[in-house]
């Protein structure tokens, strides 16, 4: 029963991680379509790479041990580096649904 709920809570924080990545593309407000690639899984993190344009990439980060969601754009002209666009406490976010 407890490994049927794990798998449900990750299906829902997985849930979560796309209706976020479609949120902040509609306060980016961009006519241009937004692609993710492939998630990893690794302990208690889950990381999705995207893009919302030919100019913005974007990395999601997971933390399922404090329910949390990173979002990450990578700043091209600052020698690759990551910079946090914001961060979402997926409790938060699932208690208002």
């Amino acid at each position: 029963m407890k490994h049927t709920q794990s798998i449900t809570i990750v299906l829902l924080i997985i849930t979560a991680a796309v209706l976020t990545g479609m949120l902040i593309c509609t306060y980016v407000q961009t006519n241009e379509p937004v692609y993710a690639a492939a998630m990893s899984r690794g302990g208690n993190y889950i990381v999705a790479a995207g893009h919302l344009n030919q100019s913005l990439d974007v990395v999601y980060v997971i933390n399922l041990a404090v329910a949390k969601l990173n979002v990450y754009f990578v700043d091209r002209d600052g020698g690759y580096t990551l910079k946090l666009v914001e961060t979402r406490n997926l409790e938060n976010v699932f208690a208002q649904g």
